[in-house]
């Protein structure tokens, strides 16, 4: 006889492998997203010297996508217990339903050598649930369901700005690259913090990006910093909403990456009434109230959007079968402009050994 905890298990892997694999997760093309050399640090390294950045990164958390096998980045968002990411990563109430949110994944030195999913954290939950999802704004506002009474209080939370801003202005980000314990990325080419490149990238070509009006900044990121915010370096107020790599490694020319204002998503969950308690500070400078336009694709791709932003909710789960992608090939690569780690397999009933 099939023991009990045996059948929740068989049923919890089809649950698992019947939930929608973003398209991020399945692109073969490879582009980096370091910005010529990797100059992000570990946490501890910033302790002494920016103590408040290092303050703030506490509510910055791991995700593991136990749906796909990958990692992404979320972030503590307002004071009432919500958490910010990529649509990419969380993408469907199924996609939810096996995402492990975890903090405190920090080396204890500076130098100290990290791997993917090292340096173990504090799980603070086994799910979320989505409160509220855009596909074109690539955004996804989920609730932490917390286990065993655990306490987000001493993680604190970020706030979002809500000013506009300008080529130049300094930045940094902090997060999960890789799936490695948490990083900070400010100093760049011989300046202190990185900076704000581009206020208005929209692509020349669609792609699953849908990059339109978009922020392009200097900053290292990796496979698993979608999600990680983009912060001022000045007011430490959340600026962008990390999505998309386009940096290129060991050139000069490296090109930026990308990361969706945070006044449009604030807009948007305004409009909907979602907006969590103490998201935002106010700066008194207006934030735009227009939406980009985005042009759509010229070839088939998953649930493409024509405009900015549409009131979705998370897609549905496929229920096709997907082909074993059980193999040496690509593993652990970074896919096409996308910052998302990956075990490339399809679902939970592929897992290799690289699978937790």
């Amino acid at each position: 006889m099939v023991s009990l905890t045996k059948a929740l298990a068989v049923l919890g892997l089809i649950t698992v492998g019947q939930a929608q694999i973003p398209a991020f997760f399945e692109d073969v093309e490879q582009l980096e997203s370091i910005c010529n050399t990797d100059e992000s640090q570990n946490n501890v390294c910033y302790k002494d010297s920016e103590p408040a950045k290092v303050s703030k990164s506490k509510a910055i958390a791991r995700l593991r996508l136990n749906y796909i096998g990958s990692w992404c980045t979320g972030w503590l968002f307002g004071s009432e217990g919500h958490l910010m990411t990529n649509h990419h990563c969380i993408n469907s109430a199924d996609a939810a339903a096996f995402t492990r949110v975890e903090f405190d994944a920090v080396t204890p030195g500076c130098q100290d050598s990290s791997s993917r999913g090292s340096h173990p954290g504090k799980i603070a939950a086994e799910n979320v649930t989505v409160i509220f999802s855009d596909r074109a704004l690539d955004f996804a506002l989920v609730k932490v369901n917390l286990i065993d009474e655990f306490d987000l209080t001493p993680y604190g939370y970020l706030q979002a700005s809500d000013q506009t801003v300008k080529v130049n202005d300094t930045a940094y980000v902090m997060g999960h690259p890789n799936g490695r314990p948490r990083r900070i990325a400010m100093v760049k080419d011989g300046a202190p913090t990185g900076r704000i490149t581009t206020t208005n990238y929209t692509e020349t070509k669609p792609s699953l990006c849908l990059n339109v009006d978009r922020l392009g900044h200097n900053l290292d990121t990796e496979q698993g910093s979608s999600g990680t915010p983009l912060l001022s370096a000045t007011t430490n107020l959340v600026i962008g909403l990390h999505n998309c790599g386009g940096c290129k490694a060991a050139t000069t020319a490296y090109g930026a990456n990308y990361a969706i204002k945070m006044t449009y998503i604030i807009n948007l969950l305004r409009e909907n009434n979602v907006l969590p308690k103490d998201a935002v500070k106010s700066t008194g400078t207006l934030i735009p109230t227009t939406t980009p336009i985005s042009t759509p694709p010229t070839t088939p791709t998953p649930s493409a959007t024509t405009t900015l932003p549409p009131t979705t909710t998370p897609t549905a789960p496929s229920t096709t079968p997907v082909p074993s992608k059980c193999s040496l090939i690509e593993d652990n690569t970074d896919y096409a402009g996308f910052d998302v780690a990956s075990t490339s397999r399809a679902n939970a009933a592929d897992c290799c050994v690289d699978c937790d």
